[in-house]
């Protein structure tokens, strides 16, 4: 299993700073920051694109779509190498897997993201003229139920793909029984975590800000913010 991978998402929308010149005589304001965060926290885990964040956004569906797919894509490819399904340090990547396994990865956390669980509370503008966006998020506790049976022995079909490999010798092994290997592998982690899916649950709350700024003339949120965020969402034990 890898645990060093690290991610983040960047497919979020942002609003011209002449926001104001063109769609608002009172400019960006508080309630404008509320429904950028909520509309792309709203956008990336739900898929839901409401018609205020939209317009506020100048977005056409399309965009608000290839933008969900591009996290989920972010979020599989996360998953594939946490879980040492592909191994980055040896040049393998994601997107060397074949499309119908991917499909799979990505319709896995299609489902665990509809259970997403955050709400977005207040909005303040600070001194220098950004705004703190305050969220909570209750994070999704699937991966540490799902590393829990790993590391435990706890799953059968796993354990039963561990006594099969037992004398399998890599190092002689053809390319495409190595491949083989990686999609029977991948396969039994990808039902495992699929298999919890009913017993979702939370761990404790998180509470955070969230900075939207001024960035290159655009209303934007900040990355590093977005990115613990994003971290908040569904936990990875380490």
């Amino acid at each position: 299993m890898k645990k060093e991978f690290k991610r983040i998402i960047t497919t979020f929308l942002t609003v011209c700073a002449l926001f104001n010149l063109t769609a608002c005589s009172t400019g960006f304001n508080e309630d404008n920051a509320i429904t950028l965060v909520q509309g792309n926290i709203d956008e990336i885990y739900l898929g839901k694109f409401s018609k205020s964040y939209m317009a506020l956004t100048y977005t056409t569906l399309d965009m608000a779509e290839e933008a969900y797919e591009q996290g989920l894509e972010v979020e599989a490819e996360y998953f594939v190498n946490y879980w040492g399904i592909v191994d980055a340090d040896y040049g393998e990547s994601y997107f060397d897997l074949d499309e119908s396994f991917q499909n799979k990865v990505i319709e896995l956390y299609k489902d665990i993201y509809s259970h997403s669980n955050y709400e977005v509370l207040s909005a303040a503008k600070q001194d220098d003229g950004t705004f703190a966006v305050k969220v909570e998020v209750q994070p999704i506790d699937i991966m540490q139920q799902a590393y829990d049976l790993y590391v435990n022995d706890e799953y059968e079909p796993l354990n039963a793909f561990w006594t099969k490999h037992e004398t399998t010798d890599f190092s002689t092994m053809s390319d495409e029984d190595y491949t083989a290997y990686i999609y029977e592998y991948g396969e039994i982690i990808v039902q495992m975590v699929k298999d919890l899916i009913p017993n979702i649950g939370y761990l404790d709350t998180k509470s955070q800000n969230i900075q939207v700024q001024i960035v290159d003339e655009f209303w934007t949120i900040n990355e590093d913010d977005w990115a613990i965020f994003d971290t908040y969402v569904i936990y990875y034990p380490e």
